[in-house]
Order: structure tokens, then C-alpha cells, then sequence
């Protein structure tokens, strides 16, 4: 997925443009795309976000820009296997940053949430935040939780925009849908709150450019489940920020799951450091950083 702004910058035409053109990839959008069956593509429901005419037009956009930023080692590392034409020199790596959301989230606010959820105080509580698609590996997450013990006492809570009716339905037919909850698009108050009583982060996704959801969960000190795919690796380290499998394999999530649910307090002191390896404020400063390398080099007539 291409930044939305310099996206549009990067295809128009040079004499319509003046300066040096950037354009920012979370990932892209034919490795999506690729990642998932052919059927997958056509249960998509928002193609123009990242898999219809964006995809299409994607080579042309990077081609035109005078220097692409990756998000992640992995993203770019992606980009120069896909477009043997661009030049590694043409791309950076900036990082996006992590917000310690448990940090932050009110405790009334916590409170309210075990009411509306139906959270039991004596439950553990999985969070899985993003957009409720088969990219982000919804059943997959849903398969492996139906195969823990229904004496853990855990709640699986869902925190993102989608239709969550043919997930309720799979949910129901593993006759655990009473133990899970589709809270749909919540507010940043909600979100942050959500953090506040999760026990566990789970992130199964089939591929990821970066992962906001699990970078603030470890700036957060929340332990992780996650995939290890795309640039997860990179944010999730195994075995000190959680665990990582490998996508599919529903009883070695089961496990891993059930792992941090019985010693989510252990290495404590080691995570939470997301908030250092990976801020906000370091990424405008090296974004700032960037910009400014191009202009001077555009001003002193040095080609970007």
C-alpha cells in the first residue's frame, strides 16, 4: 500500500511537478495480493484500498518517484525483489513508530469495557486489533482459539471496522461464541482502554508490512502472538516480546497462546521497549532527515 498523498504526487506528470517526489510503501499490494488464494482476491470487499487499481498502478508510481521510503526492512528488501529496475540507493527504511496505549488508557475507561464486553474480572482477555479480513487471518486465529481448553478462562475480543457475520458464524460452529467478541471500530479512548485489560495480543496475519497493532503492544509491555511473516520478526522478537508461528499451523498458535496465557508476566522488564526502537518522534526526525538530503541534492543540481 502506497502513501495516499505522495501516491498521487508520484503519477503526475513531470511538468506538472516541481521538486523531488517521495513516495512512502507500507507494502505492496501485489505481494498482498499473492500472499492469499485467487478466491481470497475475489471475497475482497475494498478492492481499491490495496488490491484493485492501486495494484495496477504501483510499478508506475515507484518508477516515477525520485526516492521511496519502506517502512520496514522487509518492504523493502520486497521492493527490490519485485522491480529489478529501482536501485537499492532509492530507498530508505523509516520505521513508523509505537504509542504505549496501556500507558495512557484511562482506568475508567478500562473499567467500562469488562461491562460492555461481558468480561468476567477473574477472565484473561486476547486482544486481536485490525480491520476483520482473511488477510489479517481471522479464522485462522478462530480455529487455533477453539482448540484451547475450555477451562482457560479467556475472553477473545476483536477490535476493528468489517463485517464480523461469517466470522460469528465460523465462531459458532467451533461452539466458542460465547467466548468471543466482535467489538467493531472503536475511538482512540476505546482502543487505548482496550489495551489496558488485554492480557495478550494476538496478531495472526497472513502477511504485514509493518504491524502498528504488535508495536504498540510491546511499547505497551503486552505480551505478542503473531505470525511470523513479513516485517513482524523485525518488531516481535521471539521469546522476550512474545511468540512467533508459522501462519497456518493452528495448534502451534493454540500453544503459543496458551503459553503466554500462563506466564504473560515473565521477562516483563525486557518488553516495552518498542517505545524506544520504534517512536513517532524518530520517525519524523529521520523522515525531516530525508527530505531535506533530496532537496539540497536537487538544489545543487546532484540527481535524487
Amino acid at each position: 500500500m502506497l502513501h495516499s498523498s505522495t501516491y498521487s504526487t508520484a503519477l503526475l506528470p513531470r511538468f506538472m511537478t516541481k521538486g523531488v517526489r517521495v513516495t512512502t510503501i507500507y507494502h505492496l499490494g501485489t505481494s498482498a495480493a499473492n500472499s492469499m488464494s485467487l478466491g481470497f482476491v475475489h471475497r475482497v470487499r475494498h478492492p481499491s484500498a490495496e488490491y484493485g487499481p492501486a495494484v495496477i498502478l504501483e510499478g508506475l508510481a515507484l518508477r516515477r518517484a525520485n526516492h521511496l521510503i519502506a517502512i520496514s526492512e522487509f518492504t523493502r528488501s520486497d521492493i527490490l525483489k519485485k522491480y529489478s529496475n529501482i536501485e537499492a540507493s532509492r530507498i530508505s527504511v523509516i520505521y513508523l513508530g509505537a504509542t504505549s496505549r496501556r500507558a495512557i488508557a484511562p482506568s475508567g475507561e478500562t473499567e467500562r469495557l469488562y461491562d460492555l464486553w461481558g468480561i468476567r474480572r477473574d477472565e484473561k482477555v486476547l486482544i486481536c486489533v485490525g480491520r476483520l479480513e482473511e488477510r489479517k487471518g481471522i479464522r485462522f486465529l478462530l480455529a487455533a482459539f477453539g482448540i484451547l481448553s475450555h477451562d482457560v478462562h479467556v475472553k477473545l475480543v476483536f477490535v476493528g471496522a468489517g463485517d464480523p457475520r461469517a466470522y460469528h458464524e465460523y465462531a459458532r460452529s467451533l461452539n466458542i461464541e460465547d467466548r468471543v467478541v466482535f467489538a467493531g471500530r472503536v475511538d482512540e479512548p476505546t482502543l487505548n482502554a482496550a489495551y489496558g485489560l488485554a492480557t495478550a495480543l494476538v496478531h495472526p496475519s497472513v502477511m504485514e508490512g509493518f504491524g502498528l497493532a504488535i508495536a504498540d503492544a510491546v511499547a505497551s509491555g503486552i505480551p505478542v502472538v503473531a505470525t511470523r511473516v513479513g516485517a513482524v520478526p523485525e518488531i516481535v522478537r521471539d521469546g522476550i516480546d512474545g511468540r512467533l508461528v508459522r501462519y497456518g499451523d493452528a495448534s502451534a498458535l493454540a500453544d503459543a497462546i496458551a503459553e503466554i496465557l500462563d506466564f504473560h508476566n515473565e521477562s516483563r522488564s525486557e518488553r516495552g521497549n518498542a517505545s524506544t526502537r520504534f517512536s513517532w518522534e524518530r520517525t519524523a526526525r529521520e523522515t525531516m532527515s530525508l527530505y531535506e538530503r533530496l532537496v539540497a541534492g536537487t538544489s545543487s543540481g546532484v540527481e535524487t
